[in-house]
């Protein structure tokens, strides 16, 4: 219940009473083939957070006893990690106002507001040479010298100065035994699995053609206190990591790289991304997402439950309808009965801007595809990973082969004289050189 005005353009946060938020649940109701069209409409709400709470409730319902409970939040106020305790704050005021009472919650440890002033604390100013933000700012003014300002994987449509932000996902699935071998490949090279999927999306980004200096933002829940824990409330910061396949190393090497750097990131992980940008001031374009414009995440927040009295009820997640990246891509585990490994479910937002949708989905299919092929060859070199289907190479090769006709013996020549020679064979056409 805060809203930010602002005196004299600076913006300050305003805490409403409970009587002032005038947060209200309509009731709107529709029919089944419209739920998905009014989902999308509700998620594309935007927040006026001088003068209106970040949160907004609807109700869609469809029959006497099927509903859907829309809730928007702005990211301002919460994160992923928030929609458990969300969730289990909703569950309590549910079950108290249906026995007539009202919601008699545990106090919490700390609030949001003690949370901000231990950072604070925390960091310490930053004209102060022995304050730990100093230190951080170091480390990643150092760490991220010389990272190009844009990623250079190809796109199918060149980026627009004024971009739509725009976005759509594809889907994509590790089966149960991928699962399980990743993970063993993760404990053998002691890494986390996180790090065992950065390595591969990294490696195929640079075989697609990103270059050999590899930056993959990675979002990180920032709740480094237990305290923290059954908060709602905005924790999560990015970080930047690098991975450097100038030398063609292993897969292993590469591994063993991230690993470190990925450890040494963590342990600056307290300095805001913002102020980051501010400090580094990379070159800003509204193009492009400063220093990193592709994430990896990998969900492992507890999966959401709704114990509501008298009533069967799931949670659904209609997803983003913009983004300001342009490839995230989202992954989760799913484990069997036993806690064994039944299978990862993978995500990839995407800018549509940039990329079409079969190219999306081919990029999942060779992401799938390198997992793979690390998992039985880990001693492979990246430059050796191969990211074409049996049906892209058996295509190539038939083109190369030209239906057996010999390939005569190369002679030198020059592009122009190449077009000099094709110009005379077709005295009406118009050749452009770019």
């Amino acid at each position: 219940r805060t809203v930010f005005p602002d005196l004299d353009g600076e913006p300050y946060q305003h805490i409403l009473t409970p009587t002032e938020t005038h947060l209200t649940l309509p009731v709107e109701p529709v029919t089944e083939d419209a739920v998905a069209s009014r989902l999308a409409a509700c998620v594309r709400h935007g927040f006026e957070l001088d003068s209106e709470i970040p949160l907004t409730a609807r109700l869609l319902s469809l029959k006497p006893r099927e509903a859907v409970l829309v809730l928007v939040m702005h990211h301002i106020a919460a994160d992923g990690w928030s929609m458990t305790p969300l969730a289990a704050d909703l569950a309590t005021a549910y079950a108290a106002r249906r026995g007539g009472e009202g919601p008699d919650w545990s106090p919490l440890p700390v609030q949001y507001a003690d949370y901000s002033v231990w950072q604070h604390e925390l960091l310490g100013e930053d004209t102060d040479p022995d304050s730990l933000q100093r230190r951080q700012a170091a480390y990643w003014t150092d760490h991220l010298s010389g990272l190009p300002d844009v990623v250079s994987l190809p796109t199918d449509r060149p980026r627009s100065a004024n971009p739509s932000y725009r976005s759509d996902t594809v889907s994509f699935a590790l089966d149960a035994s991928m699962h399980a071998a990743l993970r063993e490949l993760a404990r053998a090279a002691d890494t986390t699995l996180f790090m065992v999927l950065h390595a591969g999306l990294a490696a195929l980004l640079s075989r697609l053609g990103a270059g050999r200096d590899i930056a993959v933002g990675s979002p990180i829940a920032g709740r480094i206190d237990e305290g923290l824990d059954d908060l709602v409330g905005f924790f999560v910061n990015t970080l930047v990591i690098r991975a450097d396949v100038t030398s063609d190393p292993t897969f292993g090497e590469l591994l063993t790289q991230i690993r470190e750097t990925s450890l040494a990131a963590y342990s600056h992980q307290d300095i805001p991304f913002e102020y980051l940008v501010e400090r580094l001031n990379p070159q800003r374009s509204p193009g492009h997402h400063p220093l990193v414009q592709i994430m990896l995440a990998l969900q492992n927040s507890t999966d959401l439950a709704f114990e509501l009295p008298g009533i069967r009820a799931e949670f659904e997640n209609p997803g983003v309808s913009g983004s300001q990246f342009d490839l995230t891509v989202n992954m989760g585990e799913t484990f069997d009965e036993d806690g064994n490994p039944a299978g990862m479910s993978g995500l990839i937002e995407y800018a549509t801007d940039l990329y079409d949708v079969g190219t999306v989905e081919l990029f999942g299919a060779r992401l799938v595809r390198m997992f793979g092929e690390v998992i039985a060859r880990p001693e492979v070199r990246v430059g050796g990973l191969d990211v074409l289907s049996g049906g892209e190479r058996e295509r190539l090769l038939g083109w190369s082969a030209a239906d057996g006709v010999p390939v005569p013996v190369p002679v030198p020549v020059t592009l122009a004289g190449l077009f000099a020679g094709r110009v005379r064979e077709c005295p009406d056409a118009v050749a452009v050189v770019c």
